[in-house]
C-alpha cells in the first residue's frame, strides 16, 4: 500500500481538482513540498491554470492538467481517480498541514545528511566535527515514518472469538466513526482499560487528534500514530536507523475499524462495561497481593527464630523479602563525610 504522505498527497489533490476554490486553504504549499514528484507536477500545472482560468473544475481542471503536463503517467482517468478516492473535502487545511510537517522532516533529515558527510566518523579530535555530529543525531531524532502499515498484530489474528477484544473493536469502531462522543467518553474512560497496546494507542490518538481540532477519520489517526511510534522510539533512546526495520504485521485495521457496522453511540455504554471490568481486575489483583503479603508474613513469623535472626543479618524485612537499603561503608569520593553530615 502507499505509505501516509503518498496518500494524504493523492487526497488532496482530487479535492482541489473537484473544487479548485480549496486552495484557498492551503496558501502556503508549493510544489517542492510533495514527496512525490508526479504529485509535485500535478499541483504545479493546477496552480497555473486555476491562476488563468479560475472558473474551471472537476472533469474539466483534470483535462487541462493532463493536457499541459503531458505525460504518459499521468492521464485523464488517473487524475479523474484522485476526484473519486477523495473522502473529505472539508479536510483539506489539515492535508495541507500533513504534507508541510512531512516536507519539514525531510528537509529536517537532508540537512542531517550533510552534518554527518562533513562530521566524517572519527570522534574525539576536532570539537567542530564532533558538534556537527551531534546536530546532526538531534535533527534526526526528529524523523518520522509515516507508513500505512501502522497496523497491528491484531488485523492477522484467528477470528476472534475474544468478547473481551469485540466490545474494545467496537468502542474504537464508533469513536471513529462518530466522533461526536468522545467528549462524553473520553472524560471518564481512561486508556488503560484497553487489555491490547495497540488498541490503548488508537484510543490515544483519537483522543489528540480531535484535541488538535482535526477530522477523527483512518488517515488523520495514521499520521499520529505514525508521530507518536517515533517520539516513543526517540525517548526509549533506539537507534535511529534501525528504528523501522520491523516488518508490520498486516495492514487494514485501523481501515476495517473505520468501516467496521456499528451502532451510534455505543461506546458510551461499551466504556462504562470496560471500565467496570478494568476496576473489577484491578481490585482482585490488589487483595491477591494482600492476601500474599500475609501469607508470607505468617510464614515468616512461624520460622525459627535463629532463622529469622539470619535473615534480618542477611539485610531482609521480617514481613516479606524486600531487602533493607543501609547506608555503604565506605565513603563515595572525596567529600563523602562532608556530604553527609
Amino acid at each position: 500500500m502507499p505509505d501516509l504522505v503518498h496518500r494524504t498527497e493523492q487526497e488532496l489533490l482530487g479535492a482541489l481538482i473537484y473544487d479548485p476554490s480549496l486552495v484557498n486553504d492551503v496558501p502556503y504549499l508549493l510544489p517542492r513540498h510533495f514527496q512525490h514528484s508526479d504529485h509535485q507536477a500535478i499541483f504545479a500545472a493546477f496552480l497555473d491554470i486555476y491562476a488563468n482560468e479560475p472558473g474551471i473544475w472537476g472533469a474539466t481542471m483534470a483535462e487541462r492538467i493532463n493536457l499541459q503536463i503531458g505525460q504518459s503517467s499521468i492521464d485523464q482517468t488517473r487524475l479523474t481517480g484522485l476526484v473519486l478516492s477523495s473522502p473529505d473535502l472539508a479536510s483539506v487545511a489539515v492535508y495541507g498541514r500533513m504534507i508541510q510537517e512531512a516536507a519539514l522532516r525531510r528537509e529536517l533529515l537532508s540537512h542531517a545528511d550533510r552534518l554527518t558527510q562533513a562530521a566524517g566518523t572519527v570522534r574525539g579530535i576536532d570539537p567542530e566535527l564532533d558538534h556537527f555530529a551531534l546536530l546532526s543525531d538531534a535533527l534526526r531524532s526528529n524523523a518520522v515514518h509515516f507508513d500505512t502499515s501502522l497496523t497491528y498484530e491484531l488485523a492477522v489474528q484467528a477470528p476472534r472469538q475474544d468478547l473481551r477484544t469485540l466490545r474494545e473493536e467496537a468502542l474504537l469502531a464508533d469513536l471513529i466513526q462518530h466522533p461526536e462522543y468522545l467528549h462524553e467518553v473520553a472524560a471518564w474512560l481512561d486508556p488503560e482499560v484497553f487489555t491490547s497496546p495497540d488498541r490503548r494507542s488508537i484510543y490515544e490518538a483519537i483522543i489528540a487528534v480531535d484535541h488538535y481540532g482535526e477530522p477523527v477519520q483512518e488517515l488523520t489517526l495514521s499520521w499520529e500514530l505514525a508521530r507518536a511510534r517515533s517520539a516513543d522510539l526517540t525517548l526509549a533512546g533506539e537507534p535511529i536507523d534501525s528504528r523501522f526495520d520491523a516488518t508490520p504485521a498486516a495492514p487494514g485495521y485501523l481501515a476495517r475499524l473505520a468501516v467496521t457496522a456499528v451502532e451510534a453511540g455505543v461506546s458510551i455504554e461499551l466504556g462504562r462495561d470496560l471500565l467496570a471490568d478494568h476496576s473489577r481486575a484491578e481490585l482482585a489483583a490488589g487483595a491477591a497481593r494482600i492476601t500474599v503479603n500475609a501469607v508470607n508474613a505468617v510464614t515468616i513469623a512461624h520460622q525459627p527464630a535463629a532463622h529469622r535472626t539470619l535473615r534480618h543479618e542477611r539485610g531482609f524485612a521480617q514481613d516479606h523479602s524486600a531487602p533493607l537499603l543501609t547506608p555503604p561503608d565506605q565513603t563515595l569520593g572525596l567529600d563523602g563525610p562532608e556530604l553527609r553530615q
